[in-house]
């Protein structure tokens, strides 16, 4: 962070206005610059505030540090009580945290960036001129008319290897194992290995982060990555599919949400 000139922000309509303002301060800190946003580094922040919002917004109360586990939601709002908002409860300090504040863009680090905004129009994903404007009514909204829906539905048949999307990670852990038991042969398995380099010295409050999932067993994952995207196995068989979460190499073509199947194993 002290030496870098640039950070590049991806998919920012996840990222709530908390973490923005963390992200900030940290920044400010690391670079000992403290009268400049991000301690004076150029930001360039990517996304589309139409897509994912934040999945935990307000992890922590600004005001007093408190974590979720002291707030509740309740029928608050002093002007509409109809509106659930998050209320910290610890000390106090009952500090009211309103859904349609989590957004990176309501932030104060997000005022003092004076951010200039680039527009990126032409789309790469669809080639089909009357599906991109369907996705684009969609997007913002807009109820389907009934063309809409007779371009949705004149697809008579899935097409070979087609991508199923669900909206949680549990449907689809199922469908991938319904593919995967209806193959033959023996499965192969890649177990995770997880390693953390702590300074006991330093940073003694730190020790948690050390613990694993299962106790005496040192090749057990690190329970503080029990909500990291990635899996703590992998399970494949000659012939499944698979995509990636990363890019490893992209003169290969090996980029984050490539799609390929598997030929064989070494």
């Amino acid at each position: 962070i002290r030496t870098q000139q640039s950070q590049l922000i991806e998919e920012v309509s996840m990222i709530d206005c908390q973490l923005f303002d963390i992200l900030d301060q940290i920044c400010r800190t690391a670079r000992n610059v403290p009268d400049k946003p991000f301690g004076g580094l150029q930001v360039v922040v990517v996304g589309d505030f139409f897509q994912m919002p934040p999945v935990k917004p307000f992890q922590h109360c600004t005001r007093c540090g408190a974590e979720p586990a002291g707030w509740y939601k309740a029928n608050h709002a002093p002007y509409d009580r109809s509106i659930r908002v998050y209320v910290c409860t610890m000390n106090d300090c009952e500090r009211l945290y309103y859904p349609r504040q989590k957004r990176a863009f309501f932030s104060e680090a997000w005022s003092a960036c004076g951010f200039k905004y680039i527009k990126l129009e032409r789309i790469h994903r669809q080639l089909d001129p009357e599906f991109q404007q369907l996705l684009l009514r969609r997007r913002q909204g807009g109820p389907l008319s009934s063309l809409d829906r007779l371009l949705l539905l004149r697809q008579k048949n899935d097409p070979p290897n087609a991508t199923y999307l669900y909206p949680r990670a549990r449907d689809v852990h199922d469908k991938n194992r319904e593919f995967l038991d209806a193959l033959s042969g023996k499965a192969v398995v890649y177990q995770c290995s997880d390693f953390y380099e702590w300074d006991r010295t330093r940073h003694p409050e730190h020790k948690h982060w050390f613990q694993r999932k299962r106790r005496n067993d040192a090749t057990s994952p690190l329970k503080v990555l029990s909500e990291h995207r990635y899996k703590e196995t992998c399970e494949y068989k000659k012939h499944s599919r698979g995509i990636l979460l990363t890019t490893l190499d992209r003169d290969r073509g090996l980029v984050n949400g490539a799609q390929g199947k598997i030929v064989g194993f070494e």
